[in-house]
């Protein structure tokens, strides 16, 4: 079966993130970000999921945490 995954991810700030880490609406969660826009972390994942034989995923902007959207506030 070969189909794309999704993958979600929390990490320390914007310079593994790159442009994919502003902050968004809690609407807005779960939207695949664009390829232009992702960061170092992302590279280094899609490589290695590439070794292991992936070579299709997406990365998603996740929900934001009720405690974050608390503070937005």
């Amino acid at each position: 079966m070969n189909r794309s995954i999704r993958i979600g991810l929390i990490a320390e700030g914007a310079t593994e993130l790159g442009k994919s880490v502003p902050y968004i609406k809690p609407e807005e969660g779960g939207k695949t970000i664009p390829r232009g826009s992702e960061g170092a972390l992302h590279t280094l994942i899609r490589r290695e999921l590439k070794n292991i034989g992936i070579s299709e995923c997406n990365f998603v902007h996740r929900h934001p945490t009720l405690k974050e959207g608390k503070k937005k506030k």
